[in-house]
């Protein structure tokens, strides 16, 4: 056990922190936990839906980290998540860092309309508030998360998940007449890095709006997928629709031979989708990370797991030590 370090998890991923747990040859102090009090586990919920707290270790200036990702019910854990900070800090744990694969409201990030709240800026500001010092989180959707600290003092790591599960790629699969697809413009800009990095073409679809429905449709091709595989890349996805209709236009209009998708959050909350994406032929592969569950009905035969529990750990004994991923 790495001395001074305390590693903590909440009930939104358990089987992801054991994992990070293992790894790292660490305790976890799981919800579960209890002690010689014998005055109930270290997180309750009550059937009034309130949540109670209760530390179990001493923990007086160790560095704390606390896994908790997003997934269902996300409500139920941001406050989960809050107590247990705010618990830590009232047990005068030394740092707090919240380890979060996938952020919740991290789609928040600006406002879209007059009168609307931030939802990202918000999530974070509750952290510092309850006494959390620092953030790790996995391809957070846009990259100025780290000015959204109100003080210097909050320290926010990004893991990049897409080379991770680009190395899954090059090492389990082959790349041969594939191309990285882009499903429209504004993805071009994402998907380019990714084939620059697997030494592969990129195509673009050409979407636009032809109807005052605002729905764009797809009218043409910039590079070519006929008879090529097409390997689209995505920060997130719940219903599969942006990937669904790019590979039902690839295949079915453009000549492409199939059609596989990687995806850092599978949210995946379209069991329709989901369904349609394995018994169509022509969707060969669904390549998602394990940073929030995978519940049993959403495991199709098509799905394929890349962890990142190894990054994590690796990310989480960087910082403990005070270094600074990013240099290391």
């Amino acid at each position: 056990m790495t001395k001074g370090m305390r590693l903590f998890a909440g009930n939104s991923h358990l089987e992801f922190a054991r994992e990070v747990a293992r790894l790292m040859g660490q305790e976890l102090l799981e919800p579960s936990l209890t002690d010689d009090r014998k005055k109930g586990t270290q997180i309750k919920w009550f059937s009034n839906e309130n949540v109670l707290v209760d530390i179990k270790v001493r923990v007086f200036q160790d560095h704390c980290f606390i896994i908790q990702t997003q997934s269902p019910n996300v409500s139920e854990h941001i406050i989960e998540l809050l107590w247990m900070v705010r618990a830590l800090r009232a047990s005068q744990a030394g740092n707090i860092t919240v380890v979060m694969p996938y952020m919740p409201y991290v789609r928040s990030d600006k406002k879209d309309h007059a009168q609307v709240c931030i939802g990202a800026k918000l999530f974070i500001d509750l952290l510092i508030e309850a006494g959390a010092t620092g953030l790790i989180l996995a391809d957070p959707h846009f990259a100025q998360i780290h000015g959204f600290a109100k003080t210097n003092n909050f320290q926010i790591e990004t893991l990049k998940a897409k080379p991770i599960i680009l190395k899954h790629i090059l090492a389990n699969h082959d790349l041969e007449n594939t191309v990285v697809l882009a499903p429209d413009l504004n993805e071009a800009t994402h998907s380019r890095p990714m084939a620059e990095m697997l030494g592969l073409p990129i195509a673009v679809i050409d979407k636009r709006r032809v109807a005052d429905d605002e729905k764009p449709e797809p009218m043409g091709m910039i590079g070519k997928v006929r008879g090529m595989h097409c390997l689209a890349f995505d920060d997130e996805s719940m219903s599969l629709r942006t990937l669904l209709e790019a590979g039902k236009y690839c295949c079915e209009k453009e000549g492409a031979l199939s059609f596989s998708s990687c995806i850092t959050h599978p949210i995946l909350s379209n069991l329709a989708g989901l369904r349609e994406y394995q018994e169509t032929d022509y969707f060969r592969k669904l390549i998602v990370t394990d940073s929030i569950p995978v519940p049993p009905e959403k495991r199709i035969g098509k799905l394929e797991f890349v962890s990142l529990a190894q990054n994590f750990a690796d990310i989480i004994d960087l910082v403990n030590r005070g270094i600074n991923p990013d240099e290391y």
